[in-house]
């Protein structure tokens, strides 16, 4: 679909002061939210546009990973039909939350389960214990 990226944000320069990445940094903000649409807690009940049958969702959250209300939320909304899955915690909280939103259903989670697909470390500080863990998760 030529227009699935018309709501991220452009690439921006590197910068090597504090005042230009200061910079940088608002005018990726400003880029970002340019385009953007606000979702509220119900967009499982809300219909697509016209042309669009699923929606991909991309969440990096903190090291204790998703709230379980959100987690509930991605695997009840139906037209998530894949999740890429950024984590810092891939030994604690991804294996928690994957849990939840590949795990069998239950009275909060009626949504079909998501499948990994692809799992890639992503070494972003070498030499040292931590990594990444980047997850495309598929229904």
């Amino acid at each position: 679909d030529e227009d699935a990226g018309a709501a991220c944000a452009e690439p921006q320069s590197s910068s090597s002061s504090a005042g230009d990445s200061e910079g940088a940094v608002k005018a990726a903000a400003a880029s970002a939210t340019e385009g953007a649409k606000p979702q509220d807690g119900e967009t499982g009940s809300e219909e697509l546009p016209s042309g669009q049958n699923s929606l991909v969702a991309i969440v990096d959250p903190p090291r204790s990973g998703l709230h379980r209300g959100c987690l509930e939320a991605l695997r009840n909304c139906l037209p998530i039909q894949r999740l890429v899955y950024v984590s810092c915690n891939p030994t604690g909280s991804l294996v928690n939350d994957l849990e939840i939103l590949c795990g069998p259903s239950s009275k909060s989670l009626q949504g079909p389960a998501f499948e990994p697909k692809l799992a890639v470390p992503v070494d972003l500080f070498p030499w040292t214990e931590h990594c990444e863990m980047v997850v495309l998760l598929q229904r």
